[in-house]
Order: C-alpha cells, then sequence, then structure tokens
C-alpha cells in the first residue's frame, strides 16, 4: 500500500526517482511466493497469502505499466487468471465440503450462503484457510476486479489499446475472449480507427493470424503490441494463435513467524495452458481447495447468453 502512495506522488509530479523506486519495490515483492500464480507470502518465510498482498501487487503492476515505468502487464494477467479468481467465493457447494464432518444449523447455512461473492483472508497456493474471512480480503479483492477490467482497454482519441484478453464491452470496442479453451480473440468495433492489441508473452508472433472482416491481414508489431489502422466504424477483428500447454516447478520456503525458524520447503508442479493454472500438485482433496479445473483442459468454450453492459462513466482509481 505505501508503494502505491509512492508511486501516485511520483506520477503526479513526475518524479522519475519515486516512480523507480517503486517499481523496484513492486520487482522486490514479487520474489516472495510464486508470481506466475499470483500467489505471494503474506509476510517474508510465511507459508501463507492474503487476497490483500495481491490486490496491491495488481494495483501497482498496473499502474507502473499505464504510467510507462515499466511493462506488466504480463504479471497482470497471470494473477487475475488464477489466484485473484480462485481467491472469490462463487460456489456455495465448495463451504458446504469444508464442512461436511459438521452438523450445520440453518442459521450457519444462511450465513454460509452470504459468504458467496466473498474472497479468501489467508491460504496455501491448494487450500484456502475454511476457518475465516476477513472483510479486508473482500472490500480489497472486489476493487481489484475493477482495476483489472478498467484496464482491459484504454481509448486515447481514436485509438483503443487492448491490454488484456479478457472480455469486455466499451462505447468504442468490445473484447470476446476465447482463452484459456482456444488462443482465439474477437474484437467487434464501434467507433476506434486504430486499434493495438497486447499479445501475451507465451505466444510465438510467427504463429498469430489475423482477420479484418473475414479478410487476412498483416499488422505492425511494437514489442508484444500488434497495431491495425484504417478499420472501419464497425469492423470485426479476429486473432488466432496456438494454445501452449507446460508444467513448472516451483519451490516455497517455509518459516515460523517472521523467519524465526526454518520449517520446510513446498514443492509445486504447475501446468498452465498459456498464462492460465490448469492444475498444480499435490493437490488438495479437503476443505476449500483451489485450482479445481479440470474443464480447463477442453477446447470448447462455453458460453452465457448476457446482454452487454458499458457503464456510463469511469472510475478513476
Amino acid at each position: 500500500m505505501a508503494l502505491r502512495g509512492i508511486l501516485e506522488y511520483g506520477i503526479a509530479t513526475n518524479d522519475a526517482k519515486l516512480k523507480n523506486f517503486a517499481r523496484a519495490g513492486y520487482e522486490y515483492a514479487r520474489i516472495f511466493g510464486i508470481s506466475r500464480l499470483g500467489w505471494f507470502q503474506e509476510y517474508t518465510g510465511k507459508h501463507s497469502h492474503e487476497t490483500c498482498g495481491l490486490v496491491n501487487m495488481i494495483a501497482l503492476a498496473i499502474k507502473l505499466s499505464q504510467s510507462g515505468v515499466g511493462d506488466y502487464w504480463e504479471d497482470v494477467d497471470c494473477y487475475v487468471r488464477n489466484h485473484l479468481t480462485e481467491s472469490h467465493f462463487i460456489d456455495m457447494d465448495g463451504f458446504l465440503r469444508a464442512n461436511k464432518d459438521r452438523e450445520l444449523t440453518d442459521d450457519e447455512k444462511a450465513i454460509l450462503k452470504r459468504l458467496v461473492g466473498t474472497f479468501a483472508g489467508w491460504g496455501t497456493p491448494v487450500r484456502f484457510d475454511d476457518s475465516r474471512i476477513m472483510n479486508c480480503c473482500t472490500a480489497n479483492g472486489s476493487q481489484a476486479l475493477y482495476y483489472v477490467w478498467d484496464s482491459i482497454l484504454q481509448h486515447d482519441e481514436r485509438k483503443v489499446t487492448v491490454n488484456l484478453l479478457l472480455n469486455r464491452s466499451s462505447p468504442w470496442l468490445d473484447v470476446k475472449s476465447s482463452l484459456p479453451y482456444q488462443g482465439e480473440v474477437r474484437l467487434k468495433n464501434k467507433s476506434a480507427q486504430r486499434v493495438s492489441v497486447r499479445i501475451p508473452n507465451w505466444v510465438d508472433k510467427d504463429e498469430v493470424k489475423i482477420q479484418v472482416d473475414g479478410r487476412d491481414t498483416k499488422a505492425d508489431w511494437l514489442q508484444n503490441y500488434l497495431t491495425l489502422a484504417g478499420l472501419g466504424a464497425s469492423s470485426e477483428i479476429v486473432i488466432r494463435f496456438p494454445m501452449r500447454t507446460s508444467t513448472e516447478t516451483y519451490s516455497v520456503d517455509s518459516y515460523e513467524f517472521r523467519g524465526t525458524e526454518y520449517l520446510g520447503r513446498y514443492d509445486y508442479n504447475i501446468t498452465f495452458r498459456g498464462n492460465t493454472a490448469i492444475q498444480v500438485e499435490p493437490s488438495e482433496q479437503e476443505g476449500l481447495a483451489t485450482y479445481q479445473r479440470s474443464h480447463y483442459q477442453n477446447s470448447d468454450v462455453p458460453t452465457v447468453e448476457m446482454s452487454d453492459y458499458v457503464p456510463p462513466k469511469r472510475i478513476a482509481w
């Protein structure tokens, strides 16, 4: 939180020293945990994560990227697809499974129903604490959903920049993403004359195929962004690329309170489809287990019919 304040002051005063200090602090904090998962230790050596800490990392990564201090959109993509999403409790059955050894009263069941939509307080990469929910994490986690949604795209006069391949409707352009099921993103233009789209690091640029209104098209590239110009008011852009699956091993050391005693090491084998973790081993079967994501291994894209909502104004944060 302190780094966020320093960064905001640095941006407001155009103080390069303060902005670089915030960037260095962010990069230092990123080493504590499993950054590609978005799981960060609550404090040095603790084998537990807190949603509030992840939210601060998300906010820092977005603001650093938007202000030109660094490019951390890949981090944001990983954080939101993985531990921010996992930290959001939307499954009532999960609460019931975590309390299967207890005979719950009607009042207790009613309380559990009201916990749907909250965010996890503490947890390891594979399991959340099922005994407590912290109000600070729910408040901050809810804000992070907006931070990410708001930063999916940016509008500047006639240009739209798409930073994250996530679904969003806007007055200028709509984004419909099929990741991680398929490597396909559809952009429905409304008013943009020029569009830049950030392609994730794991994608081979030579394998990216682009169509505008059904015709194969070449794009200009600047680092990870492809750019298309001269678009019509109702042009449809389709970007396709192969999905990639990889498995990596991460080790996390655990210590007693604030590093007073070494407790051991935890090794996690994580399988990613793109930037989305689809399996974490060893997995938990008890309590509020995380990353039960076998459905992400399918290539069939699930769809839900709903009306597009475009908010009348943006909330500055």
